[in-house]
């Protein structure tokens, strides 16, 4: 190889080493066109999965409305990147009981938990739900099903072309476990997927890497 080819190559090498320290530091980061959001089921499902004396299959339109702290989530597992500070399930149009979310548990707190996808094309984020607490009155039970640290409530908030958020729904491998106990349902897994847009309209949101 002469010298000249050999410069050649060595600045190429160069400029794909740099091209992809650029392209792994920037992928450090997501953006979020806004940080007001809001999470619309209509319905959202709570199915238990251990049935004692009853099978639990309530639904309910449901809405959780937060904030993100920032208009960048900086992608470390586990970190505290917002907050869900509003939770109602509409119990009126409610189906096989009654859903009613504990106040005293707000905010909720959301934590980042991943992605799928590779990058740069990232198709969904997870995220944790931390502190949900739901009472679920139905076929004269009233049993409370709270997250706790051991079994975190996931959700997946999956990206279309562009970023945009094309919806949110719970991971099916997770799960609420029961705080009431016998005869309640041990746990009960949240089904459904929801719309998600920027909170006071209906606006999409889009997260992208940046």
């Amino acid at each position: 190889m002469t010298t000249r080819s050999k410069l050649v190559l060595l600045g190429l090498t160069a400029t794909l080493l740099m091209g992809l320290a650029v392209s792994s530091a920037s992928a450090g980061r997501l953006s979020i066109s806004n940080s007001r959001v809001r999470f619309t089921w209509s319905p959202l499902t709570f199915r238990s999965t251990e049935d004692f004396i009853v099978s639990l299959l309530v639904r309910c339109p449901v809405t959780f409305e937060g904030s993100f702290h920032s208009a960048t989530i900086q992608k470390v597992n586990r970190s505290l990147i917002g907050y869900i500070s509003r939770a109602t399930a509409n119990s009126g149009a409610c189906t096989g009981g009654r859903v009613t979310f504990l106040q005293e548990q707000l905010p909720w707190h959301i934590t980042f938990e991943g992605f799928t996808g590779a990058l740069p094309l990232i198709t969904a984020i997870r995220l944790l739900i931390r502190r949900h607490a739901t009472l679920i009155e139905a076929s004269g039970l009233t049993c409370l099903y709270t997250e706790t640290g051991a079994s975190k409530t996931r959700m997946s908030v999956s990206l279309g072309a562009g970023g945009v958020v094309t919806g949110a729904e719970y991971l099916p491998e997770f799960t609420i476990p029961s705080m009431t106990g016998f005869p309640c349902s041990g746990a009960i897994r949240p089904e459904g997927t929801a719309s998600v847009t920027l909170l006071g309209n209906t606006s999409a949101i889009t997260i992208r890497l940046i």
